[in-house]
């Protein structure tokens, strides 16, 4: 019970102003325990992120070999749906960037755009290293550098954005109309203008696009996932099926842009393209924050620069022709990639040539695997495939 204060006019003094018992052992420990509670919780979804996306990164590493062996030229065909559906190796890299992306998803449901999705970069590195080891081959100092710059600034940035998560997620019917009206179209000229660009090109400008349609697709998810529980019918509304499209359309993308023969460039646009579209449609349409001091913009704009760096550093590593495993029976898909057990000089003779008998292999059909030890600079220049010198007539031809 709250004591009763007595009259002053019967004490002569004013008397101090009391509470009662239960407010004071309320409210001093009332606002640590939900401010627990939330840092409890966004921890955990951070490491459901992260671990999500070194899922999706090897699922991803898995995927770029079938995909790069597909044939074809176009974009956006079926006919490259139904091979790698019949790859087991990209079905099982597919099982697990499933299951990375559901980790991911399930950490969209309570923490914001700003710190989810930029936390997908910690995957790079193990995607790099993960596809250079299923080719036989060591990452370079070059290759290591860009991915621990892209790395380093994408984490900045997630260090610099605010972290407030008591801000619902909210988006109108007339925001997400012109938000698809956007994305829609773009996707679908990407798909149709992406099989005249050179292989480079088309790998840049597929992942990028692609990395678009995803983050489009989180905040969408997002969306929904928080006003599922009260109103379940949200699973029929056509921010759904925009958000399924999308989906579908980057993934169909990102397959592609892994098929151009350049994925460290790829994956890292990918990285780089999801988050900030993300955050951009969380700050404009969802009312999340950005940086309000000067230190904080300071710092996320060295980041950003970073992480350009980082990526010009693996665009221009990209794979090279000589990287593929040497497979004599490999036909490239592509008519602008000239590898190097493809390549035959064109050496004229100084005199007749010997009779060819019937059944006898032909001695300027190159062996790719005799000259393994041998730099890949050397094959690719075609140094290992001068036609064999024999003698006819008397005379070295």
């Amino acid at each position: 019970m709250c004591r009763v204060p007595i009259s002053p006019r019967l004490t002569g003094r004013h008397p101090k102003p009391t509470r009662c018992r239960r407010s004071l052992d309320k409210e001093p420990t009332d606002a640590p325990l939900t401010a627990l509670v939330t840092a409890d919780t966004v921890t955990w979804q951070v490491v459901a992120a992260v671990v999500g996306a070194w899922a999706i990164a090897i699922g991803a590493a898995a995927q770029e070999q079938p995909a790069t062996a597909a044939s074809g030229h176009a974009v956006g065909r079926l006919g490259l749906v139904t091979q790698l559906l019949r790859s087991p190796r990209w079905l099982w890299g597919g099982a697990i960037t499933v299951a990375g992306m559901i980790l991911h998803l399930a950490a969209l449901t309570n923490a914001p755009l700003t710190v989810i999705q930029p936390l997908g970069i910690s995957g790079l590195l193990v995607a790099v290293w993960v596809s250079a080891r299923w080719r036989a081959r060591r990452l370079t100092r070059l290759e290591i550098a860009g991915a621990i710059a892209v790395t380093a600034g994408l984490t900045g940035l997630v260090g610099a954005l605010p972290h407030d998560t008591s801000t619902a997620p909210r988006i109108g019917d007339t925001e997400l109309l012109w938000l698809s009206a956007v994305i829609v179209p773009l996707s679908l000229v990407t798909t149709l203008s992406a099989a005249r660009m050179s292989p480079r090109w088309r790998a840049g400008i597929l992942a990028a696009v692609a990395g678009t349609c995803f983050g489009v697709t989180a905040a969408l998810v997002r969306v929904v996932a928080h006003r599922l529980p009260e109103d379940p019918a949200q699973l029929w509304h056509w921010r759904t099926a925009v958000a399924v499209y999308l989906l579908c359309v980057g993934g169909l993308l990102l397959q592609n842009a892994y098929r151009a023969g350049h994925f460290g460039m790829s994956y890292s646009l990918l990285l780089i393209s999801d988050p900030v579209v993300a955050a951009a449609v969380g700050v404009v349409f969802l009312g999340e924050a950005l940086p309000g001091t000067v230190p904080g913009a300071v710092v996320a704009t060295v980041s950003a620069v970073v992480t350009a760096a980082g990526v010009a550093v693996l665009a221009r590593r990209a794979r090279a022709p000589g990287d593929r495993p040497l497979d004599p029976t490999h036909v490239p898909t592509d008519p602008s990639v000239k590898e190097y057990h493809d390549v035959r000089p064109d050496v004229p003779s100084a005199g007749p040539a010997r009779p060819v008998v019937p059944g006898a292999a032909d001695r300027r059909t190159p062996n790719p695997h005799r000259h393994r030890h041998l730099p890949a600079g050397r094959q690719r220049r075609g140094l290992l495939h001068a036609p064999a010198r024999h003698r006819t007539g008397g005379t070295w031809q």
